[in-house]
This record gives structure tokens, C-alpha cells and sequence, in this order.
């Protein structure tokens, strides 16, 4: 029987299996290399060392040859489509290269610039395998990363069936493509395959960005399915085939109609790029311009309706049902939609977060830029006041670029950006979900613009009692018509003194502050009913409150009340014998008063007396604190109390704010004083005064009278005679009527400062008495926000608000982890889980600062907030993540940053992460992590004839030229799980990585990174603080014993006492020295110090305080 018969045969009994006897032929065809056209030239010189290597005679290149020859013949020859791609390809390459180049002499040189492995290896191989590569970027496109391995395997298994049943048949098979099917193809092999695709996806997108734009904005508008078939073997042998015809005839000039969408992934995997006619709705011609396409090569969109069988999203889609994703269970059926990327960059977060802050605030879109422009304002407002901690302006930074993102949506991607924004809304609840979401007092982080906006909030905000009437005269204005009166409205300002119990003072039941108590109500009129104990305080509202219905009995006169009592200075309507009355009292009072404890700082009315320097001093002996009287606030210069604190998981009701800005109040004094209350009145409207021109007049207490009275307006002393108080009215005891003119509370603080409205019937207008976003802005303008008050009210909210301020301090310790990767991205992902539930938020929460020097697990952290935000899904315990120095995803490496940099620049400095185009070819997220004991050559014993150990002479040498730095890796691989129970192609793995040192290119030392890593780890570690200005001469020699070490044998036998390692500006061998001389102190040393100079450090002025001290100069 021949040699095929006897194949045939074999393969025809091992039909079932699919296991060919060509693996019996002792010929491992995969081992031959070809040489690559020559539009893929470029490419392959662009290739690093190790890549190419893997593409020509590795692991990849082996897999490239098995596929093309068990997929051979499946698709025609398409010789313009491969020369096209293979231009389009190094034009890639080159214009990427300069993006790796500052990372070539790291360490990680070797695994940086673009991942064009399958690429090489395919173009290395044979056509057939370039076709399949082709398919690989088509899979890769639109399937994550266990689905297209779930497709490989199952396309694999079905060729090999398909091939088994063609001998079965008699049918000629090629010699090559029987042995193919003997060859074995692993799951691991398979990743490493789709890994390279979706890299070079990831970095060909970025290069060809506008025109990759321009054609997603196209295909998103148009519903086009890939085929119709669920099989996996059919459906995307199918596409694959006709994708690769169609673009052959495209490229040679020949116009083409499409139907389905299998062309269009094409287009957008292959980076080509036709002129395209689209006729639904209306007919638009699409000039792409790509030179690659020969004239007349149009393709044409939309002759014909496809109906959807999904869902409606736009866009081409392709479903498939997946036998291979699972261990066990049926087929799952996927769904997956062409250009649905799933990675934003932290610009389009920023507007992600605002969109979903104004949905928890219940805004609609057209309040956004309102509510934008008003967080800029406040924002600027709190970071030109210098106000906050590092954490707090990281969060104001963080609210201020994400309300510029929002202001700026429509300069730029306007159709991408409103779905960034509905995005947003729609995932806002589930986003800013607290960490105990059952809680409803957690839960209710809904509080509108930080409850700034509340009445009781934004009048503590306010500087001062000036402020305060500042504003709500402006709110009155705001609110008045052509009928309003001046006495329409009042302000109301309630003021705290302290009067002494060692002097003899009048009862505080007849000279308090003029609040009724319920048993004095029937003498409202009389000027003794006007004083009562606070602790009596009752609401009640006075005799005569009711609305007056007898208009027709007041005159014009009556309408002038405040006015003509502004210009009376010496009124005393209410009778002569109660002003007798009263003024005995407050003689009474006056000599107690002058002792008070009362400043003047911030220019309000103050009612110190002569005496008042004294007790001042008088006070401070004794150990309390100089109060500032400002509208019966006492803060200090910080604008807290000194004994309380706030905590950021505190949460407070309106009331317990209420009491402890109380509490705050409350002045630390001798507890031989007493507070009492006294009340000052303003005008809301202007009256006119005898020259026509308008002023506003203020009626203080008699205690005020050495005070400075307010500028521009009308001053009289006459406030106790004039006006009677309660809770919540206030009634003009002196006007003819004074029941007609009795206001209630509308607006404000009682217990501070408040608006009071007269009430009368039939007023022709409707008041609005709340805050709105404009008051806010007009203060901020104005300078009448205490910033400090306003920063502590949005940092520290209370009556909810907790959980939406602490996810916002997360996304600002986020942003700050990115500061130094400004072309990441992140994946949307993060939008479908509460931030707050995570395994590193809480650890975020707790450590806002990341600006700071780095501690112990300042890098786990930042390493577990990468992982998440980089795959959306991988939620990994930072405990979990000591140890690591980079992660591996796609076609990124993101590595500690002091290991990749001088560690003069980096000691000290906050730790920082690195994003560097490249990786090390393992799917999904790769840990890396250096050998818990790294190895050191065995020290030469003859190497001491060639070492001298020479003293050191203080010059600045050059000595470890040769010297290079390596990343490799062992076998030690393992699988980390990733929350996919039963999933074949796990997506988080640990790989140790070994960091070497070599001198010209003989091996020195493997060297551990934590030490220049994490601070905690490495505190012998220390950067050489800045010398004082000396005369000695650069170089001069030091005036103590050192050695100098000048070669890595030297290093390696230690001498004894203090030695430099004299590295000159070559960063690399520094870092390598510092990490050498570590490793060999701690074997020789318990107490040391490792030093790292500047170039201009002079030894005379040198101080050594332990006597094993290593410099690294």
C-alpha cells in the first residue's frame, strides 16, 4: 500500500477522534522559515530582539505555521490585500517607535515598542498564515479575549474533523495540511496568539486614530449582522472568506456592495480604508482617501434593509453560539456589537462622573452648565484662598476638570460625548452606591450641590454678619416689584455678649435679649415685655400678627415706618415713660457690659467697652483662648473650634449641625460670665432718604454705641425702643400700629441673621425663599464666602452626602494614580459596580494623600486601582499585590516608576506609575513579581591583584559604563483567579520576573526592586539633602578616610567603613549599584546607609553619621 493509502486509512479509522497519522511522520515541517516580503521589512527591523526572535524561531512562529498550513486553502489568494496590509503595517510601526523609545535602555527594553509578533511570524511563514492573521484581528475586534479563544478552539477542532472526513472520502489532501492536522495546538498557545493580535489593534487604533474615528462613526449608524448563522465553524470561516474577497477586489479598484457586515469588521481590523457610498437614509459620499485603494475601489452601504435579530443597539454585530467558553454546561450564546469600545481616557470619565453627579442632584441637562460653571467658581474660589489639605484640592481639582468636561462637551466628539453623558445617568445610582446601601441614612448621598444650597449651610458660609445682610438684601431685591415697600422686609441680627458675674448686674430676666416668654405675652407693648431668659424662649407669635384687615385705616404714613424711624434718630413712639424705663436699665447694664470679651477683627459692630484691653490680657493669663466676636461666631483661624474634629465618615442631621455649630460658638471663658443676646435690625430695601438719594439704616442695641457703625448707611442706637422680638417674628413696637407691622421668619438663621417679611393680604407678589446656584456665584464674586467654611461644608457634608463625597475622594486618588499616564485608559466596566465596594476603595478612602511619600503599600495600592480601572472587572485586594513592580495588559506596561529612573530623582518623591507601550505576551493582566532571595555572583578570591580599593580622590568618574540591566522570566506562572467559575482562559496570573545586572554582558548580580519601590521596605535608602554654598573646589578631596569603588568586583567584596561608588550620570548603572550595594549591606551590615548624590555634592562638606555608609556618586 502507498505511504497516502496507508494515511488515508489511518486517518479513516481515527475519524472520531480527529487524530491523523501524519503525526507519525517524523517531519516537524513547522521549524521552516521563509523570508518576509518586503513591505514587512520595516516592520521586522522596528521588532525588538526578543520579539523577533519569538516570530522567526520561537513559540509564535511554530503556532504561525500550523495554523497557515491547517487553514490553507480556505481562502483565495489575495495578493494586493497582503502587500497592502503589510504597507499599512510598518507604517504603523515606524510612526509608534517614537512612543517606546524613552524606555528602550530600561530594563523593560526588550519587551517595549509595538507587539507585531504574530505579524513577523505569520509574514515569516507563508501566506496562508498571514490570511489567518488577518482573522485573528478580525476575532480580536469584536470578541473579548476568552470568547476569541473559545472561537480558535472550536475552529480548530472542526478543520481538523473537516480534513478527516475529506480522507475519509478518498478526496487528495496536501501532504501539509494532513501533517497540520496532527500537530498538536494548545489552549496557552492560542492566548499568547490573540494576546499579540489585540495589542497590535490597541496600538494601530491609536496611530491611525482619525481615520479610525471617521469610520466607527459611520458603522455605528448603520445595523448590518456579520451572518445570520450561530455556528462558530460556518459563521466565521463565512466572514472570513468573503471579508478577505471583498477587500482584494476593493484594493484592485473594483467597486463592491455589501450586505452584511463581515467587510466592515474588516475594514476596521485591517486599518484600510475605502471611499465609501452610503444610500440609507440619504445618499452621502464618504472620501477616505487611503492610498492604499486603487481608483474606483467604493464600497457601497445600505442597499438593502438586513432586519435586526437582536437587540437594537447600532452598529455591525455578529452572535455565535459558544460551545468551548465553559468546562461545563450548553453552549452560551454571545452577542457582540462593532465599535462598542469599552475604553475611555480619564477626560471622558470626568464627564462620565459629573453627568452622574448631576443625576444624583436630580438636574436636568439643560441645569448642567449652570451647576458646571458654579463648582468652577467655587472651586477657584477655595484654591486661590490656599484653603484645604493635599486630599482636598486633589477632590477640588478633580470637580473642577470634571465640570470643565462637561462645559467643554460640545467643542469636540459631540455625538460621543452625549453618550458619555447618558451613560452616566444611567449608571449613577449603582456608581455612587454606598458601602452599605440598606442603610438609608448612607444611602442618602443625594443632597443637592453638597447642601451648600441648604438655608441653614449657606448663611454659615458667609463671612461675617455684614456678609450675611449683604446677601439678603440682594435676595430681597431679587424678589421686590414696583409695589414692594421698604417696609415690606426687615433683617434680623442676633449678637452674643458675655457680662460679668463679679460686678453687680441686673437680672438676665429683665435685660436679656428681648425674647418673649409665654407669661409675658399680654405686655407686648411695653418696653419692659421686651427682655427675657433664653433658656424661656418659646415660639409663640406675638398679639396682633394676624394679617390687618383694615386697610382703608392706614395712611401713607404708615407705609413710611422705617423710613421716618431712620430719620428720628431720637424716636420714642412707644411712650415717654417706657423709654425712662428702659434707659435706667441699660445705664443699668452698660457698666457690665464694658468688661466683655468682644473683638473687632474682621470690622463688625462691636460693643467693647474701655476696658477691654485689659480683660483681653486679663483673659489670656489665665490660659483662654482671645475670642473674635463676629456675629455671636467664635472660630479659629482655621475656621474650627479647638475641640472638635470631624470625622470623614461622620454624617450629621440638620440638627446635629445645628447644635454643634452651637457648640461652636461657644466661647471658652471664665466661668464667670454669663451670655446674653441683644438684637440688631436692618433694612432690606433702601429708603429714601431727605436728599432723594436711597441708603439703608440699621438700628443697633445701646451696648453698640462705642462701636464702629457700618459705612454708608444710616445709624441709630435705638433698636430696644424701636423693635420687639420673638423666635419667629418681629414686631415694630413704635410704629402707630405696631400689630400691622409684625414680620415672620422667611429666610435664614434666627439664632444669626434672618430675613423677616411683613405678611399682608392680597400682595401682588410670590416670594421665592430659597438659595439658588446664582446667589452662591454672586457671593463667591462679591468675596462674602468664608473659604475655609465653604470648603469644610463640601468636605465634610452632613445630612447625607457621605457616599457621594467619598466616592469623589476616590476618583481624585485615581486621578492622581494617572497623573503620570496621560494616554491611558480606562474601561467602562467600572460603571456597572458601586466604587465603593471594591477591595482597595476603603484603603483609598482612608489614605487620600497620595502625594506623600510612598509607604509600604503605596504600590500594591496603586497596582490593585490599575488592575480594576484597566479591565473593568478584576477587582484584586491590595494585600494580595505586595511585591509587584508592573503589570502586563495588552499592549501596556504599566511599571513602578522608580525602577525605570534615576533613584536620585525618585527617593522621596511620591511614588509614581509608569505607561509604557509593550508587554511581556501573557493574556489578560500579568503580575509581575521579582524571587523572594535573587541570586549575586560568587565573589572572585583572585580578583584581588586586578581590584585596588583605592581612596577615594572626591572626582566625579564614570566607571560602570558597561553596565545594563535585564528583565526575564522563569517558569514560575500561575493562574490567579478572577471570578469566572468554570471558565476555560483565566485572565489575572503572577509571573516572577527576574531583574539582572550585567557588565558587559557577563552576569553580576539578580537584584530585588522593593527596596527603591516601596519606602517602608527600603529606609536605609536616602537621597543627599542640599548642601549650603561652600568655597571649596568642585572635586576637592574629602577630609575623611573613604574607598573608592570603581568596578563590580570591587562592589561585590565590600570594603570595610565608608566607600563611593562612583557611577558618574549614567542612570542605569546608579540604579543598578544602589540595588547591588543593598543587597550586599544587608548580608554584611545590621545598621547601614546607602546614599545617592548629586554630581555637584562637595566631600569637604560631607558629615557621616554611621560608620557602614555607602554613596553612590
Amino acid at each position: 500500500m502507498t505511504t497516502v493509502g496507508k494515511l488515508q486509512a489511518a486517518l479513516a479509522a481515527a475519524t472520531n477522534e480527529v487524530t491523523i497519522a501524519a503525526a507519525n511522520l517524523n517531519f516537524d515541517f513547522t521549524l521552516v522559515k521563509f523570508e518576509a516580503p518586503q513591505e514587512y521589512q520595516p516592520l521586522g527591523n522596528i521588532l525588538s530582539t526578543k520579539r523577533k526572535d519569538n516570530a522567526e524561531h520561537g513559540s509564535t512562529h511554530i503556532l504561525a505555521r500550523r495554523l497557515g498550513a491547517l487553514f490553507e486553502g480556505v481562502c483565495s489568494d489575495t495578493p494586493n490585500l497582503l502587500e497592502s496590509y503589510g504597507t499599512r503595517a510598518s507604517e504603523i510601526a515606524k510612526a509608534a517607535k517614537s512612543i517606546s523609545e524613552p524606555y528602550i535602555d530600561t530594563l523593560f527594553g526588550e519587551y517595549t515598542g509595538i507587539d507585531g509578533t504574530s505579524i513577523w511570524a505569520a509574514a515569516t511563514s507563508s501566506k496562508s498564515a498571514l490570511h489567518v492573521h488577518l482573522l485573528a484581528c478580525m476575532l480580536a475586534r469584536m470578541w473579548t479575549a476568552p470568547e476569541a479563544i473559545a472561537i480558535w478552539v472550536e475552529l480548530i477542532a472542526e478543520r481538523k474533523k473537516h480534513i478527516a472526513n475529506e480522507m475519509e472520502r478518498g478526496e487528495p489532501v496536501r501532504f501539509s495540511l494532513a501533517a497540520a492536522t496532527g500537530q498538536d495546538i494548545t489552549r496557552a498557545q492560542l492566548a499568547a496568539w490573540d494576546t499579540s493580535a489585540r495589542a497590535w489593534l490597541s496600538t494601530a487604533d491609536t496611530v491611525q486614530g482619525r481615520n479610525q474615528k471617521q469610520l466607527e462613526l459611520i458603522l455605528k449608524n448603520i445595523k448590518l449582522p456579520v451572518n445570520q448563522d450561530l455556528s462558530v465553524f460556518p459563521s466565521v470561516i463565512n466572514a472570513w472568506s468573503l471579508a478577505v474577497e471583498t477587500m482584494e477586489k476593493l484594493l484592485s479598484g473594483m467597486p463592491q456592495a455589501v450586505q452584511n457586515g463581515a467587510t466592515l469588521l474588516g475594514l476596521s481590523a485591517w486599518h484600510i480604508y475605502p471611499d465609501m457610498t452610503i444610500f440609507s437614509p440619504k445618499l452621502v459620499t464618504v472620501k477616505m482617501d487611503d492610498p492604499l485603494v486603487a481608483v474606483g475601489g467604493v464600497l457601497s452601504l445600505g442597499l438593502s434593509a438586513t432586519p435586526r435579530i437582536a437587540d437594537d443597539d447600532h452598529g455591525v454585530y455578529w452572535s455565535l453560539s459558544l460551545a468551548q467558553l465553559r468546562h461545563y454546561g450548553r453552549p452560551v450564546k454571545s452577542e457582540r456589537a462593532l465599535g462598542n469600545s469599552s475604553q475611555i481616557s480619564i477626560k471622558q470619565l470626568q464627564l462620565v462622573t459629573f453627568s452622574a453627579l448631576l443625576s444624583m442632584w436630580g438636574c436636568s441637562e439643560a441645569q448642567g452648565d449652570l451647576n458646571a460653571e458654579t463648582v468652577v467658581s467655587m472651586v477657584d474660589y477655595i484654591i486661590g484662598s490656599k484653603h484645604g489639605s493635599v486630599a482636598d484640592r486633589q477632590l477640588l481639582r478633580w470637580l473642577r476638570d470634571s465640570a470643565c468636561a462637561y462645559l467643554n462637551r460640545a467643542t469636540h466628539d459631540i455625538d460621543l460625548n452625549i453618550k458619555l453623558i447618558r451613560l452616566g445617568r444611567r449608571r449613577a445610582e449603582r456608581f455612587f452606591e454606598d458601602y452599605e446601601p440598606e442603610d438609608p441614612v448612607t444611602a442618602d448621598h443625594s443632597n443637592y450641590f453638597f447642601n451648600i444650597l441648604d438655608q441653614l449651610v449657606f448663611m454659615r458660609v458667609l463671612k461675617d454678619d455684614d456678609a450675611r445682610v449683604a446677601y439678603l438684601r440682594h435676595m430681597a431685591s431679587e424678589m421686590s416689584t414696583s409695589s414692594t415697600l421698604p417696609d415690606d422686609f426687615i433683617i434680623r441680627c442676633a449678637h452674643q455678649i458675655q457680662v460679668s458675674n463679679n460686678t453687680s448686674q441686673p437680672s438676665l430676666d429683665n435685660h436679656d435679649c428681648g425674647r418673649s416668654s409665654r407669661s409675658e405675652t399680654s405686655q407686648l407693648n411695653e418696653p419692659s415685655s421686651r427682655s427675657s431668659t433664653r433658656s424661656s424662649q418659646q415660639r409663640q407669635t406675638p398679639p396682633g400678627a394676624a394679617y390687618h384687615s383694615k386697610q382703608e385705616d392706614r395712611g401713607v404714613s404708615d407705609d413710611r415706618q422705617l423710613q421716618n424711624l431712620a430719620q428720628s434718630p431720637t424716636n420714642s413712639s412707644a411712650g415717654d415713660e417706657d423709654s425712662d424705663v428702659y434707659e435706667s436699665a441699660v445705664e443699668e447694664l452698660t457698666d457690665d457690659i464694658e468688661s466683655c470679651n468682644t473683638g473687632d477683627k474682621r470690622g463688625e459692630i462691636s460693643g467693647r467697652g474701655e476696658n477691654a484691653k485689659e480683660e483681653d490680657s486679663e483673659t489670656e493669663e489665665k490660659g483662654y483662648n482671645k475670642e473674635e466676636y463676629n456675629g455671636g461666631e467664635v472660630w479659629d483661624e482655621e475656621g474650627y473650634s479647638e475641640d472638635e474634629e470631624y470625622s470623614e465618615d461622620e454624617e450629621y442631621s440638620e440638627e446635629e449641625e445645628y447644635d454643634k455649630e452651637e457648640r461652636h460658638n461657644g466661647n471658652k471663658r471664665p466661668p464667670s460670665t454669663n451670655t446674653v443676646h441683644v438684637y440688631s435690625f436692618a433694612t432690606a430695601i433702601p429708603c429714601k432718604a431727605l436728599d432723594e438719594t436711597l441708603v439703608h439704616s440699621r438700628w443697633l442695641p445701646y451696648q453698640f454705641r462705642d462701636g464702629i457703625p457700618p459705612e454708608g448707611e444710616t445709624v441709630t442706637f435705638t433698636a430696644d425702643e424701636i423693635f420687639s422680638s420673638w423666635d419667629d417674628c418681629v414686631q415694630i413696637v413704635a410704629a402707630k400700629e405696631p400689630e400691622t407691622y409684625t414680620y415672620h421668619v422667611v429666610f435664614g438663621d434666627p439664632d444669626k441673621v434672618a430675613l423677616y417679611v411683613r405678611r399682608k393680604p392680597g400682595a401682588p407678589y410670590s416670594l421665592d425663599y430659597t438659595v439658588k446656584l446664582h446667589h452662591l456665584q454672586w457671593c463667591i464674586e462679591h468675596k462674602m464666602i468664608d473659604p475655609s467654611m465653604l470648603l469644610q461644608k463640601l468636605v465634610y457634608p452632613y445630612g447625607g452626602g457621605g457616599a457621594l463625597r467619598r466616592v469623589l475622594y476616590v476618583l481624585s486618588g485615581v486621578a492622581a494614580i494617572y497623573e503620570d499616564m496621560p494616554d491611558a485608559t480606562i474601561d467602562i466596566g467600572i460603571l456597572n459596580r458601586p466604587l465603593l465596594r471594591t477591595r482597595w476603595a476603603k484603603d483609598l478612602v482612608g489614605r487620600f494623600d497620595l502625594r506623600v511619600p510612598a509607604m509600604k503599600s503605596e504600590a500594591a495600592l496603586a497596582f490593585s486601582v490599575i488592575s480594576y480601572f484597566e479591565s473593568g472587572i478584576h477587582d484584586v485586594a491590595p494585600d494580595q499585590l505586595d511585591g509587584v513592580i508592573a503589570i502586563s495588559s495588552t499592549n501596556s506596561l504599566f511599571v513602578s516608576g522608580p525602577i525605570v529612573q534615576d533613584p536620585y530623582e525618585s527617593i522621596l518623591n511620591p511614588f509614581s506609575v509608569r505607561k509604557i507601550l509593550g508587554n511581556v505576551g501573557k493574556p489578560g493582566l500579568t503580575f509581575l513579581l521579582p524571587p523572594q532571595d535573587p541570586m549575586t555572583r560568587e565573589f572572585d578570591p583572585t580578583s584581588w591583584r586586578l581590584d585596588s580599593h583605592l581612596p577615594f580622590d572626591g572626582k566625579f568618574v564614570r566607571s560602570f559604563e558597561g553596565t545594563s540591566v535585564h528583565l526575564s522570566f522563569t517558569e514560575y506562572h500561575v493562574q490567579m483567579y478572577d471570578g469566572s467559575r468554570g471558565a476555560h482562559d483565566n485572565q489575572m496570573s503572577f509571573l516572577e520576573s527576574v531583574i539582572s545586572v550585567r557588565d558587559n554582558g557577563q552576569w553580576v548580580a539578580d537584584v530585588d526592586p522593593l527596596p527603591v519601590i516601596d519606602r517602608g521596605y527600603g529606609h536605609e535608602i536616602r537621597k543627599l539633602p542640599p548642601q549650603l554654598p561652600c568655597s571649596h573646589e568642585k572635586g576637592s578631596q574629602p577630609n575623611t578616610d573613604i574607598t573608592a569603588v570603581d568596578s563590580w568586583d570591587e562592589l561585590l567584596d565590600k570594603p570595610d567603613g565608608i566607600f563611593v561608588i562612583r557611577t558618574g550620570d549614567n542612570w542605569v548603572a546608579r540604579l543598578a549599584a544602589t540595588l547591588v550595594a543593598s543587597e550586599r549591606m544587608k548580608t554584611k551590615s545590621t545598621s547601614y546607609a546607602i546614599t545617592v548624590c548629586p554630581p555637584d555634592t562637595c566631600w569637604v562638606c560631607m558629615q557621616q553619621s554611621l560608620s557602614n555608609h555607602v554613596y553612590v556618586f
